[in-house]
């Protein structure tokens, strides 16, 4: 069976920052106002109606809590806005999942830190970091089947749970295979001066070729529609 703790991690990575989709697995018991009035029949019947909930409840709980990893280890790139984010989900992750112990490894040059350990077939149980070298170089495990399989406590696949096309960029080989977990998007945008475009009686280009020829056009005019 391939390796338990690279898989966890990386799906647990995802379910930590797509929080909104997760939270919230055991649902709230509801206090009773008029405890003493209740009579054991009524107490008896209610046991029965919640039996169903409160055992889905525990059953989601249990497969929370147990894993066959208890220490793990992350090795992050450490770039401009540190490693806050990071020690953020770790306490976050360590808290939800007691028992469970986390190590990060994180520099700006990660990949020179790790690389040997690679190489000698001792890697950190996660990466985060450019694998695409790794990859080719078949060093990381198929996740294809982690985002078929059911997402934590809900009857439905994980993959179906994650914004169409957000995995694309999680195949980097031709095999079509899932290599990354994901993490997070950005949006990003073009701008244009609308009152030009207005004046010189311009559209907003579709393609990439409009694009191109409206700079062109922008260009000749003394305008730099792109550098």
């Amino acid at each position: 069976m391939k390796s338990v703790a690279i898989k966890l991690i990386s799906v647990l990575c995802v379910l930590m920052l797509l929080a909104a989709c997760f939270a919230g697995c055991g649902g709230q018991k509801a206090s009773n106002t008029s405890e003493n009035a209740k009579t054991s029949e009524s107490k008896t019947d209610d046991a029965a109606n919640n039996s169903t909930t409160d055992s889905s409840s525990e059953t989601v709980a249990e497969t929370k809590k147990e894993f066959e990893n208890k220490e793990l280890e992350i090795a992050c790139f450490e770039g401009g806005y540190g490693k806050a984010y990071w020690e953020e989900c770790i306490k976050s992750f360590e808290a939800d999942y007691p028992g469970v112990k986390v190590t990060l490894i994180s520099n700006p040059k990660i990949m020179e830190i790790v690389t040997p350990r690679i190489v000698a077939g001792n890697p950190p149980d996660f990466l985060y970091m450019e694998c695409t070298q790794l990859s080719k170089d078949g060093s990381l495990i198929d996740l294809t089947d982690v985002f078929n399989e059911k997402a934590l406590g809900e009857d439905i696949a994980l993959k179906d749970k994650i914004m169409e096309g957000f995995l694309d960029y999680c195949k980097p080989t031709e095999d079509g295979k899932i290599y990354y977990a994901p993490t997070y998007m950005g949006a990003m945008g073009l701008y244009y001066n609308k009152t030009y475009f207005d004046q010189k009686g311009l559209k907003a280009p579709e393609t990439w070729d409009e694009f191109f020829a409206l700079g062109d056009v922008a260009k000749s005019d003394g305008k730099a529609l792109y550098t």
